[in-house]
């Protein structure tokens, strides 16, 4: 399927979650569900380039697309198998408000859904 991304949810299953706890001292059910990494922090900078300044709420979910450069690239061997550790630096990123899907709005308008040029 030709431009048709997929999307997969990152959520850790329990046996994963109590894996990341290994000598932790706190239960499997305080563990996040979604790992630390993933996390992406955008301020007031960053927001007012994808002019979100006054757009977001908790619990509101966000389309991203991005472009990632990756930045270093670590393969190990040992006794539990082959490792492959990669990081990335996200360079370009875009946003669209799935709240607001369905209705017309300035977001829309950047992924050429309104017709604003006619």
């Amino acid at each position: 399927m030709a431009g048709f991304m997929k999307m997969v949810d990152m959520k850790r299953t329990d046996e994963e979650k109590a894996q990341s706890l290994i000598g932790a001292s706190i239960p499997t059910t305080m563990a996040e569900d979604y790992p630390y990494g993933l996390r992406i922090c955008l301020t007031e900078d960053e927001l007012s380039k994808l002019d979100l300044e006054d757009e977001c709420e908790i619990g509101d979910m966000i389309h991203i697309s991005g472009m990632a450069t990756v930045t270093s690239v670590s393969k190990t061997q040992n006794g539990d198998g082959s490792h492959c550790r990669i990081e990335l630096t996200i360079t370009h990123l875009g946003v669209e408000d799935e709240d607001a899907e369905t209705q017309p709005s300035r977001m829309a308008n950047r992924y050429g859904t309104d017709d604003e040029e006619e």
